[in-house]
């Protein structure tokens, strides 16, 4: 009997695990989605107007439906959000002086050698993505990771 209870404890972890993703990491989920599924519209709403004022929309979803694609699913862009004990104390005062204390910084595999570092906050209805750089993975080990 210990060892059903065991296995459908084990179950229902590895079957949650999927949703604990954080809501930011959610918010760059969902525009991803919306960009592959060409809902522009959907994942234009997930931008802070800032953000997309020095934007070409249409290069901005090529290049998002293009990551997707290149990652062969949004699955294996691996995003996760990284809280401040994993980020390098310069990107924190660099972040922190640009968007505030207030941010959440994400980050996506968009292909082998390059990183998507992608910068949330929540408004005052919703989350938005106020900031994104994409870099290559040495890069992002040294000035990204403590």
């Amino acid at each position: 009997m210990k060892r059903l209870g065991l296995f459908s404890f084990v179950v229902c972890f590895l079957l949650l695990s999927g949703c604990m993703n954080s809501v930011t990491a959610r918010i760059v989920e969902d525009m991803y989605m919306a960009a592959l599924n060409e809902d522009v519209d959907k994942a234009v709403s997930y931008f802070s107007e800032d953000f997309l004022a020095d934007k070409q929309l249409d290069e901005l979803m090529s290049d998002l439906t293009a990551d997707v694609i290149n990652m062969e699913g949004i699955a294996f862009m691996n995003i996760i959000e990284l809280n401040e004990r994993k980020l390098n104390p310069d990107l924190i005062e660099k972040l922190d002086d640009s968007y505030g204390e207030a941010w959440h910084f994400v980050i996506a595999k968009v292909d082998q050698n390059h990183i998507m570092t992608w910068v949330v906050q929540k408004g005052s209805s919703q989350y938005y993505i106020v900031g994104g750089e994409e870099v290559h993975v040495d890069k992002y080990n040294e000035e990204v990771l403590k």
